[in-house]
């Protein structure tokens, strides 16, 4: 080749490698060697960028790694926001633990596309970790947001830790010194809180104080202690009665006032002994049968709050059982599912019409286990959550059409072992459930999510009374039917 041919063959790649440049469509990003690597304080990283697109540059900083590859463990970053382009640093105080081999590369983030530079790596030293030099507010509910101020906090997942309870939140929106995290649900109380950071721990000064408004502690019990009571509520009054505890099966009946928290005797439950019933309320009278004492029963009482007398009705036709669903439909009571006599789930479902005192067999409940299921009548249909534990599935019931539909949702929801069913409260269109966790079970929608609830207990009683809910005594850690306390829950808080 002739010289001159060869000097025309390099102006040629040199045109064209400036017109691939002019037409990049994307920043170029390098990353250069961290340098002032200094034992328990850090290091500073670097980068170059250049920018010849229109795209304004919205973020730029560097992502770091101490795993093998980056795909295989978090990365942290530091993110130094908006940039028009040249050289640029960072100190890095916090997440890099000593003796270790960290990879490192800068980058740059357009509205498009985001850009890195290459990959180096170096031997960390250590570093001082995150400082916290406020919190705020001090006072919060569930679900509210706290926001820690300081420094060396890196734009990747911190953890705040409460107590020593194991319960933690990762942050959220985090840049160099200003982290923030969302109160868990099931946290309460005046709490001691610290960030955990890489392999550092921050502990925060000054306590948080978790309170809960909804739910506002009343007096305890006066009677015994009790697992799985029946309960209902007429009016502005609630009642509640029967059940069990250590001493045997229980037949005592109260009555509970919200005005002035009183609980009062009322005559024993004529029906015997028993616990797991089940019971309705149509048109001011309630109706109770079924449950166990220890053998399945099937009979039904008629409950009028003006005499507190009690009248036995026609006995459920589908057989002796407890742990039966229950609910109110129009002027027709429903009995169905439960545990039968030979301790097997039952699939039937009935409905009793008060006038003429009489059962008729309506459509089987779907076929998911039924027994111990939330149950609820909302607006004009009645629903419950049953089935696994680990996928509970919420079913309706339609009365004019006789029909049952199994909903799309299920959820890790664990035994739930009482419901409260605001049907009146249009403004929330909600039902709360307590279980092992709480949930606000949204029917017309579909929508389950989690809320705080303070007394962790099961086979408890719940009432409705007015715009409030009442929930209490069930079993807890301490054993069967021990626990006696009571709570009001409003909604509206």
């Amino acid at each position: 080749m002739s010289f001159k041919k060869f000097i025309i063959l390099l102006l040629i790649l040199f045109l064209a490698d400036c017109q691939e440049e002019f037409n990049r469509d994307y920043p170029q990003v390098f990353t250069h060697p961290p340098d002032k690597i200094i034992l328990d304080l850090g290091a500073t990283f670097h980068g170059d960028a250049r920018n010849t697109t229109n795209d304004k540059i919205i973020a730029h900083g560097f992502k770091w790694s101490y795993a093998e590859t980056l795909a295989s463990k978090i990365e942290h970053t530091i993110n130094l926001g908006e940039f028009d382009g040249g050289p640029f640093s960072a100190d890095i105080r916090s997440a890099l633990p000593n003796r270790k081999q960290v990879k490192v590369r800068a980058y740059v983030e357009t509205s498009v596309v985001t850009v890195y530079g290459e990959e180096l790596e170096f031997s960390s030293m250590g570093n001082e970790g995150p400082f916290v030099t406020s919190i705020s507010p001090k006072t919060l509910r569930p679900f509210d947001t706290l926001t820690i101020r300081g420094k060396n906090f890196v734009s990747s997942p911190m953890k705040l830790n409460f107590n020593s309870n194991g319960i933690s939140a990762n942050t959220i929106g985090v840049n160099d010194s200003v982290a923030k995290a969302v109160i868990p649900y099931n946290l309460q109380g005046t709490l001691i809180t610290w960030l955990i950071l890489a392999d550092k721990r921050k502990d925060i000064q000054g306590n948080i104080t978790v309170v809960v408004p909804w739910w506002i502690q009343k007096g305890n019990f006066p009677g015994q202690g009790r697992n799985a009571p029946v309960s209902f509520s007429i009016g502005n009054l609630g009642y509640m009665g029967t059940g069990s505890n250590l001493g045997g099966y229980l037949s005592d009946f109260w009555q509970y006032n919200p005005t002035n928290d009183l609980w009062t005797q009322l005559p024993n439950f004529p029906g015997g002994a028993r616990n797991y019933a089940s019971s309705f309320v149509i048109n001011g009278k309630a109706y109770v049968g079924l449950g166990r004492n220890p053998q399945s029963l099937d009979d039904l009482w008629e409950f009028d709050p003006q005499t507190t007398g009690w009248t036995q009705k026609a006995s459920y036709p589908g057989g002796k059982r407890y742990e039966a669903m229950s609910f109110t439909i129009g002027s027709k009571g429903f009995f169905g599912g439960g545990v039968n006599a030979s301790g097997n789930p039952s699939y039937d479902f009935w409905a009793y019409e008060p006038t003429n005192n009489t059962w008729m067999s309506k459509a089987q409940i779907p076929t998911v286990s039924p027994s111990s299921p939330a149950n609820f009548a909302f607006k004009s249909g009645g629903y419950y959550y049953g089935g696994p534990q680990n996928a509970m599935l919420l079913c309706s019931y339609n009365d004019i059409t006789d029909t049952w539909k199994t909903e799309n949702s299920k959820i890790n929801i664990g035994t739930i072992f009482s419901s409260f069913g605001f049907k009146s409260l249009t403004f929330e269109n909600a039902v709360y459930i307590m279980g092992t966790d709480g949930y606000k079970v949204i029917p017309d929608i579909n929508s389950i999510i989690k809320f705080p609830y303070p007394y962790s207990a099961y086979s408890t009683f719940s009432f409705v009374i007015g715009a409030n809910g009442y929930y209490g005594l069930g079993t807890r850690t301490q054993g069967l039917g021990s626990g006696k306390e009571v709570f009001e829950f409003d909604p509206s808080k």
